[in-house]
């Protein structure tokens, strides 16, 4: 029941008319500032939000590989100063936490969340649909009886007890110029 109101609300985001990467680019952080600009420029209240799909943070072109600095990956190179190269060039305290924890909870004024709920082919294409919102851009009605209801059934012939459940919620977008739709290339 949880997946099945988390996959509802995904799709509702899908319908922001703002947008930033697109399909085919690769995620980069100028477009996560971008979704920032945006939700700014339309006033959305802080905090703001960025849910991604599993390749768009762990993907070889999601946001962990965002956060590692080839350039300073070899010591001794020629385009690399010998004095602050390293092992493994980590990008400032958030390339750090990303190494460490394997996550970063937060970027670019972002609380950053994922779920594998969000699609990662696109239209076929190999992209990943991901959201920046801030609070007030998807409403989340419950029933009056509460978002679940469960009852029992019991069937004597076959020796055992069913548990029905019944999801009571809608969504629906409020403010469309408090979200953005990041689109993403992850093939």
């Amino acid at each position: 029941m949880a997946r099945c109101k988390i996959k509802n609300l995904l799709q509702q985001m899908k319908t922001f008319s703002q947008t930033e990467c697109g399909a085919g680019s690769s995620l980069a952080l100028s477009h996560i500032f971008g979704s920032m600009r945006q939700m700014k420029a339309a006033g959305a209240p802080m905090p703001y939000s960025l849910v991604l799909s599993p390749k768009q943070v762990w993907g070889g072109k999601g946001i962990i590989s965002l956060l590692h600095n080839t350039a300073l990956d070899t010591a001794g190179s020629s385009t690399t100063d010998t004095a602050t190269a390293r092992p493994i060039g980590m990008m400032g305290g958030k390339g750090e936490e990303a190494f460490q924890t394997g996550f970063v909870g937060s970027i670019a004024g972002f609380n950053v969340y994922w779920s594998d709920q969000i699609d990662e082919d696109v239209s076929s294409g190999g992209d990943a649909a991901g959201f920046a919102f801030s609070k007030g851009a998807i409403g989340l009605g419950v029933g009056a009886e509460g978002l679940f209801r469960i009852r029992t059934q019991r069937e004597e012939s076959e020796r055992m007890t069913k548990y029905v459940a019944t999801g009571f919620w809608g969504q629906v977008e409020i403010k469309d110029a408090y979200g953005v739709y990041v689109l993403s290339d992850v093939s």
